[in-house]
């Protein structure tokens, strides 16, 4: 993640970046203020180092289920063959239609870090199609990790 930070040239402290794969990282450049990893959940951490100059530090925010989600539709649930149907299809609406999903199969990380946390899918009504369900799936991520640039 930190190789990251330095490849997407956050060289100025609040500059941040983020990660997406299976889960999402969040890291924002603080310079060479290390902030206390309780600070609203994130974690301090080294951001990078070059030559003799000063260490630079970072804040850390992750969250567990991201891409992972989409395998769990596919894999689990069933609504897509294959993860490139999500797009199209999370498009076919436009909006959630109310639906929201929470993907706290093992808990909450970064703000929150609720290991006792579950998975949630609310809001649904007989309006709701599998496409509210890619959709809200979808943006799981994006409340996400909006969540965690909140709290830096």
């Amino acid at each position: 993640q930190q190789s990251a930070l330095f490849g997407q040239t956050c060289f100025e402290p609040g500059s941040a970046k983020c990660t997406y794969g299976t889960g999402s990282f969040v890291l924002m450049n603080t310079g060479k203020n290390i902030i206390p990893s309780s600070t609203h959940g994130l974690l301090s951490t080294v951001g990078y180092k070059l030559g003799t100059q000063s260490c630079v530090y970072a804040l850390e925010g992750s969250v567990a289920y991201c891409g992972s989600t989409v395998q769990w539709l596919r894999d689990n649930i069933g609504i897509i063959k294959s993860a490139s149907d999500m797009e199209p299809l999370s498009r076919s609406v436009t909006d959630n239609g109310g639906v929201y999903f929470v993907p706290a199969f093992s808990g909450l990380f970064a703000p929150r870090w609720s290991e006792k946390a579950r998975g949630t899918i609310c809001g649904l009504t007989s309006y709701n199609t599998k496409a509210h369900l890619a959709r809200a799936v979808l943006e799981s991520t994006a409340f996400q990790v909006h969540e965690v640039l909140e709290a830096m």
